[in-house]
């Protein structure tokens, strides 16, 4: 009955899934963990409400986070409570009744041809040329793009097998 939700986040980091295997992923659930510490962690989790947890949540929206990360924050939260409903310290998960606001959005956009062609009128090495004329031609990615090796490259077919990608 005494146990904080700073307790329950700290026992589900201790030991990781095991099929998290990503770094990124790891680090992404310790700042949530952190972040749920900081706003929740001294409260008892029997006496945790929806009401704070969304409270929670809509305090990461007001900061203008983005609605990926307030939905990864809620995430590991359900997670953690589950965690604990699973083990007999909690009868439910108030975090999976919550509702998910909403964030900021940042909108993206694609070079436009006449972009690209600016950029390749630089004065480009060999490399960077053939870079960005491979990403453009082909819409990869910067980590796609470097994942490629020769081994992917189907000369004969035409093709570019898209395998790994560097992080």
């Amino acid at each position: 009955r005494d146990t904080t939700v700073k307790q329950l986040v700290e026992d589900w980091l201790a030991p990781p899934a095991p099929n998290i295997r990503s770094p990124i992923t790891k680090q992404v659930h310790r700042d949530a963990a952190q972040r749920i510490i900081a706003a929740l962690g001294n409260v008892k989790a029997v006496k945790l409400t929806i009401q704070q947890v969304e409270d929670f949540l809509q305090g990461m929206a007001d900061d203008e986070y983005a609605t990926k990360t307030i939905s990864i924050n809620r995430s590991v939260l359900i997670r953690v409570l589950h965690r604990a409903q699973r083990n007999g310290l909690l009868t439910q998960n108030v975090a999976d009744l919550s509702d998910c606001p909403t964030g900021t959005r940042i909108k993206t956009r694609a070079l436009t041809r006449a972009e690209v062609n600016t950029l390749l009128a630089l004065d480009l090495t060999l490399w960077w040329r053939a870079a960005i004329t491979c990403s453009v031609q082909l819409g990869l990615r910067p980590g796609e793009l470097l994942g490629l090796g020769w081994e992917d490259v189907d000369f004969k077919a035409g093709v570019i097998r898209v395998r790994y990608a560097l992080h």
